[in-house]
């Protein structure tokens, strides 16, 4: 379990990353192309963090799922704020 939990924050981390260029870029006045890179990059992420959501919700006690449950909303929030 601790492998999986690891796996994901590591994927939300790397989206808050990920959004964060993302947004620096599109205030700069970046391409559409080059946000579209970005938001790829993120929906790779974001399969492999709900992999590892729905291997959590199997695994772990019910509050580390809540808990995961709310990162993984923030992650779209981030995304969206990004874009």
């Amino acid at each position: 379990m601790f492998l999986v939990a690891h796996e994901y924050v590591e994927a939300a981390f790397k989206i808050a990353g990920i959004s964060g260029n993302a947004r620096r870029e599109r205030v700069a006045g970046g391409s559409l192309q080059s946000l579209q890179g970005h938001l790829d990059e993120c929906l790779q992420v974001h399969r492999s963090m709900t992999d590892s959501l729905s291997a959590l919700r199997l695994l772990a006690p019910r509050d580390v799922v809540v808990r995961a449950e709310a990162a993984h909303d923030s992650c779209h929030v981030l995304i969206n704020l990004a874009l």
